[in-house]
């Protein structure tokens, strides 16, 4: 009997298929996903340590300077500070412009006024100073020894201002100095924030993200790192991005196109896997009607040995032939029907063998009219008892 196999195998490869292509997309585009996300991380990570670093530089270097100016005023002796002050301030306090000493109602104590800025334009500072700066400083909450900030934009100006509280003789006193924020972004950005060490684009922007310094950063902001500063020059923002973001981009562009494409070939390995089953069950159909049709005929074929052997046994058994030749050409043709029924059989054997590869067929010449001639004579004995007559066959 011909094993048949199972076509509700295919009903369970189908999914299997469909499930494997879903899971070979999905953990394709997770891996292609995380692989990026740490990349990105890893390049954010750095970028801000970056923007940190130069942050807290900057901060450092403006509040030393503070600290150092504000050491040397001593308000119990006013009329000295500028001989102590401006021969060292362009060492120790480059950026400072101004001093000021104030009293707890904001005004100016006498000699509590230095500048490097030139004659001329003092009185316009002062009276600035005076009607809008002053206004804002945090003498209520300002402890004493305290250092605060204060960032302002006034006219398009930025003003930086220090400012720390100390007591002399049961008296508050405010000291005050005023930053050139202009010097600030020309020399001090360039030395302390705008160095190169990084590999990277660097800028300052102000509150309205106008750029102030450094590097315009239209092409790279998918990939940029911002901190404010804290404490000095808090309006503004240090910015920094990696100079190769352009191939970053170009490589997360890349990334997501590889992604897209893995998705495809999943896809498409999905419907090759169904082309294939489909085709495998229509296979599978064709050979099941081919192995139908073949059972069919053996079948059939088995039947006209069989008929003939039991057909010609009977007569023998009957003692219904008269004739000795008569009894020996029936039997002659039961040891043939009996070869023939053999063969067929033979042949069943030999088609299961072949459909699991363990045999193969080995065709040869035979003599056709041989095979005619012993059919018909077959035929020709069994139509004898019926009285039916063929013509036209014998020495075929």
């Amino acid at each position: 009997m011909v094993k048949r196999r199972p076509q509700f195998l295919y009903v369970i490869l189908l999914p299997l298929i469909v499930a494997a292509a879903g899971v070979l997309g999905y953990f394709t585009w997770e891996t292609a996903s995380r692989y990026e996300e740490l990349g990105a991380s890893s390049i954010a990570h750095s970028t801000a340590l970056l923007v940190a670093e130069k942050v807290d530089r900057m901060e450092q270097e403006l509040i030393f300077r503070d600290n150092a100016v504000f050491h040397m005023i001593d308000v119990s002796d006013l009329t000295s500070l500028p001989e102590r002050w401006l021969p060292l301030a362009e060492r120790i306090s480059p950026s400072v412009r101004d001093l000021l000493i104030m009293n707890e109602q904001r005004n100016i104590v006498p000699g509590g006024y230095v500048s490097r800025a030139a004659q001329r334009e003092q009185p316009a500072f002062l009276r600035l100073f005076r009607k809008q700066i002053a206004p804002e400083l945090a003498f209520e909450s300002l402890a004493t020894d305290q250092l605060r900030h204060l960032h302002l934009t006034l006219n398009g100006t930025s003003y930086l201002i220090s400012y720390m509280a100390t007591e002399y003789a049961g008296e508050r006193y405010v000291l005050a100095a005023h930053h050139d924020t202009g010097f600030i972004v020309r020399e001090e950005f360039p030395r302390l924030v705008g160095s190169d060490e990084g590999g990277a684009y660097i800028n300052v922007i102000d509150e309205d993200s106008r750029r102030i310094f450094g590097d315009n950063m239209a092409q790279v902001a998918d990939y940029l790192a911002g901190m404010r500063f804290p404490t000095t020059l808090y309006r503004w923002r240090l910015q920094v991005a990696p100079k190769d973001a352009p191939l970053l981009k170009e490589q997360a562009a890349r990334r997501e196109f590889n992604k897209a494409a893995m998705i495809a070939l999943s896809v498409a390995i999905l419907l090759l896997g169904v082309m294939f089953l489909l085709y495998a069950i229509v296979q599978e159909r064709r050979l099941n009607a081919l192995k139908s049709e073949f059972i069919a005929n053996v079948s059939h074929e088995l039947k006209t040995p069989l008929s003939a052997v039991r057909m010609f046994g009977e007569l023998l058994l009957s003692q219904r032939v008269s004739s000795e030749d008569k009894r020996r050409q029936y039997l002659e043709i039961i040891v043939r029907e009996s070869e023939r029924l053999s063969g067929l059989i033979e042949n069943v054997l030999d088609f299961a063998a072949l459909e699991r590869g363990k045999q193969s067929y080995a065709p040869e010449q035979a003599d056709l009219g041989e095979l005619v001639t012993r059919a018909v004579e077959t035929v020709r004995h069994r139509l004898e008892t019926t009285e039916i007559t063929v013509h036209g066959a014998q020495g075929q």
